[in-house]
């Protein structure tokens, strides 16, 4: 053992020693923060004997209930630190969610309703023969059977309604929105197969 050791321990032994018990009792009423006491002094003691000097401490006592305190304070501020780990694996620890965020959720919103106002401004029949094909999922000939029309007209009039919406989503919108209904009309001639 060094004389610098040696003469830390003797300072220790004489002016902290001394008040450990009533350091104790001070500590076991303070909130400690889950710390144990027999842990707060055991980290003052290495503090205090890890100093470069204890020459200039006047009130050894009053140092030492600072320095444990600080040990106190010094552990509540790491519990509070959220520790930033890159997370490889998110689905272990259940941060990833299957449900869409309620940004996705309005923004899928406005486009079911934007593809129900294109298909609600179709000209009627092609609109008919479109959403029992799309979203009914009726044959070609249960369609033509019900409207008592030809195959091959449901094959043009659903060709030109998909041409009519691929127009309107091209443009944001609703085709008649856009036109005036003449127009509309004029756009379906020349958009209808020859």
């Amino acid at each position: 053992m060094s004389n610098g050791s040696r003469d830390r321990s003797l300072w220790l032994s004489r002016h902290i020693l001394p008040f450990e018990h009533s350091m104790r009792v001070w500590l076991a009423s303070k909130a400690r923060g889950g710390l144990e006491v027999d842990d707060i002094i055991q980290q003052m003691y290495v503090i205090l004997a890890s100093l470069d000097s204890v020459e200039e401490i006047r009130n050894p006592r009053g140092y030492a209930l600072q320095t444990a305190y600080s040990v106190i304070q010094a552990h509540h501020r790491r519990s509070k630190i959220v520790s930033f780990t890159q997370i490889n694996d998110a689905e272990g620890f259940g941060a990833v969610s299957d449900a869409p965020s309620p940004e996705r959720e309005a923004a899928a919103r406005e486009e079911l309703q934007m593809v129900r106002d294109i298909i609600r401004d179709l000209p009627e029949r092609h609109q008919q023969v479109f959403v029992m094909r799309r979203i009914l999922g009726l044959s070609h000939k249960e369609i033509a059977d019900r409207l008592q029309i030809s195959e091959n007209t449901i094959e043009k009039l659903l060709t030109v309604a998909m041409q009519l919406i691929t127009e309107a989503f091209k443009r944001g919108g609703s085709f008649r929105a856009r036109t005036s209904m003449k127009r509309a009309k004029r756009d379906l001639f020349r958009l209808m197969p020859k």
